[in-house]
């Protein structure tokens, strides 16, 4: 598989070779080190958790950032990655883990892998295609709830939004609209927040439990979850191969 051989540079695929197969080990550290976190610190807030679970993706992210960086600026061409046949390698590096023992066996190990870097870059970049699609996909479907909703053409409704606004000190613009579509509430946007009603709800909850929903949305919107929500996202898109990364990102939703 050579899909992105012929568009993207060596060196670019040699970086983001290495970037890939360091996160395997990198995530693993970073996972472990946030389970025993949540161990000692398990009496903790879920407030103080989920901060703790959202650095460690950030740390993911930047962990990933860091070494790309170095390893495009450490590229180095070497024969292997001058297209020398894989029966020359192995020729050659059986000689050399014969003379060298244990520090042969690794440069092989480590010439092996050179050499599967732009087979793993390919696959990657077709799973990150899919993943990428998805996300369009979610955001397209928002688009498609928001451009049919309606307005709720219910004062209380409003007075009862912009009370609780002033109650939660939520000092963003939120609206509340109404929609045909969908079972539950939802709510969505980052600087111009909406929080989405299915309009059959509003006839079966009382005032208690329709208050109760539109507050426990301005929560959501009080602690940016829906901007989170997309960070969590694009990163599923970078990290979709790493069960690390899927119980992490599992630990924030939770």
């Amino acid at each position: 598989m050579d899909l992105l051989n012929n568009w993207v540079s060596e060196i670019l695929l040699y970086a983001m070779g290495w970037t890939l197969v360091h996160s395997l080990w990198q995530l693993v550290l970073i996972g472990a080190a946030l389970w025993l976190m949540l161990k000692v610190f398990h009496k903790k807030s879920t407030g103080f958790k989920y901060n703790l679970a959202l650095g460690a993706l950030a740390l993911s992210l930047l962990t990933a950032g860091v070494t790309f960086f170095y390893e495009l600026s450490s590229f180095n061409p070497t024969p292997l990655l001058a297209r020398i046949s894989f029966e020359e390698m192995v020729f050659t590096e059986v000689q050399a883990t014969a003379s060298l023992g244990s520090e042969g066996l690794i440069n092989m190990l480590i010439n092996w892998i050179e050499l599967q870097l732009p087979l793993l870059v390919n696959f990657w970049f077709l799973g990150a295609l899919l993943f990428l699609f998805r996300l369009f996909n979610s955001l397209s479907e928002v688009r498609t709830l928001r451009k049919s909703s309606s307005d709720p053409q219910d004062f209380q409704l409003e007075k009862m939004l912009y009370r609780l606004m002033g109650k939660m000190n939520v000092s963003k613009n939120v609206e509340i609209r109404l929609t045909s579509y969908g079972v539950s509430p939802i709510t969505f946007g980052y600087l111009k927040p909406i929080i989405l009603i299915p309009a059959g709800l509003i006839f079966q909850l009382t005032p208690v439990q329709l208050e109760a929903i539109i507050a426990h949305e301005l929560a959501h919107v009080k602690r940016n979850d829906y901007l989170i929500n997309l960070f969590q996202s694009a990163l599923e898109v970078l990290f979709f191969y790493h069960p690390c990364y899927w119980w992490m990102n599992q630990t924030v939703k939770e």
